[in-house]
């Protein structure tokens, strides 16, 4: 009798480990399954804030134009008011410097590139190499490596031989 007990022990000792490693592998799996989600979640979340940003920045930059043209006009005619639209004009910069938005600023003599600008027109008889920024309209904007807006430039025009 004692032998059968042995015997209906070892097929009892290799079920049981064969449900940990069962167990041990589900559990695993479990684990890398969650992995997988939070990286998923976070890449989520990350898309929903940078989409959140350029629709915010979409609706702002426009009002940032327009404090950069009112400064250009003002400036001659009444100082004091030239100086505080320069404050608000910084401070608006600095706020947005914070939320790690970055301008686009591009110098004239600079090679177009299509990635971060968008020409709005060409220029011709201008001693610039063609394809290459002759004035800068609007400056862009970029969030990390996302473009909000291209910046907007005349280019030296391409000529026809």
């Amino acid at each position: 009798m004692k032998q059968k007990e042995k015997t209906n022990e070892k097929p009892d000792s290799q079920k049981l480990e064969a449900e940990l490693y069962e167990c041990m592998n589900n559990w695993k799996r479990t684990q890398a399954d969650f992995e997988n989600y939070k990286k998923g979640e976070s890449s989520r979340r990350q898309d929903v804030e940078l989409r959140a940003k350029k629709d915010i920045l979409q609706r702002l930059l426009p009002v940032l134009d327009s404090l950069e043209r009112a400064l250009q006009v003002s400036y001659d005619s009444n100082k004091d008011m030239s100086l505080g639209l320069s404050q608000i004009q910084s401070q608006l910069r600095s706020a947005l410097a914070l939320c790690g938005i970055q301008e686009i600023a591009p110098a004239e003599g600079e090679s177009f590139n299509p990635a971060l600008h968008e020409a709005i027109g060409e220029v011709e008889g201008v001693h610039a190499p063609p394809g290459t920024i002759v004035r800068v309209a609007e400056k862009g904007y970029r969030y990390s490596e996302s473009v909000i807006r291209p910046a907007r430039v005349l280019v030296a025009q391409y000529k026809e031989e």
